[in-house]
């Protein structure tokens, strides 16, 4: 299968991290081949496959795994108190209304999964503390990268220099058309679209830059 790996935190032998791409499972099209994402219309078992192989790649206990069910928001939870969870196989067990995990805890993998979100690792080597951010356009709006470093230095006491910071592939905005919504909530939250939103010349609507 395929997987990418930041050189800043592939330093640090105390953690593991990846970042999965879509090459290296079972599905078959149009979910092929690596769809780990239950409320599609893939075939179930392929997706329990799916986990099985992205857990043994990378050496994880299935149970270690705690998943989001992601709302696009900028909610963050500490999954230290959601060790030995079953999600990879009940989507129901999912942990609710979430798009960041911060722990400090050993034993954890905690999961985000993205398409054309941004998906954000952080790693505090001085306090050993991980989170993983889920950033799609509503999530950027409502701070949730922010959100989870003030989560990381009320809970941990992190300091914002000691961390690291992983940002993996993502829709770039070259690609990333929006409409008026975006524009809208933007406005309303930093009061410019300078920096965020660039005009596409053929649609004459908005790209957004996340």
């Amino acid at each position: 299968m395929q997987q990418f790996f930041f050189s800043n935190l592939s330093r640090f032998s105390e953690i593991i991290h990846f970042v999965s791409t879509r090459i290296g499972g079972v599905s078959q099209s149009p979910f092929d081949s690596l769809n780990i994402g239950f409320r599609t219309d893939d075939n179930f078992g392929n997706v329990i496959s799916n986990w099985k192989i992205l857990a043994n790649e990378n050496q994880i206990n299935l149970n270690s795994l705690v998943i989001a069910h992601q709302v696009h928001e900028g909610n963050v939870v500490s999954a230290d108190q959601f060790s030995q969870r079953g999600a990879w196989a009940d989507p129901s067990l999912e942990i609710k209304n979430t798009d960041a995990f911060i722990t400090s805890e050993k034993n954890i993998c905690i999961i985000v999964k993205v398409a054309d979100c941004v998906p954000i690792l952080l790693y505090d080597p001085v306090n050993n503390v991980v989170a993983a951010i889920h950033a799609s356009w509503r999530g950027t709006v409502n701070s949730v990268t922010s959100n989870t470093i003030e989560s990381l230095i009320n809970r941990y006491n992190c300091k914002v220099e000691n961390i690291i910071a992983g940002i993996g592939p993502s829709i770039g905005p070259c690609c990333y058309e929006t409409g008026t919504d975006v524009e809208t909530a933007i406005l309303s939250r930093w009061g410019s679209t300078d920096g965020f939103l660039t005009k596409n010349i053929d649609s004459e609507r908005s790209n957004f830059d996340l």
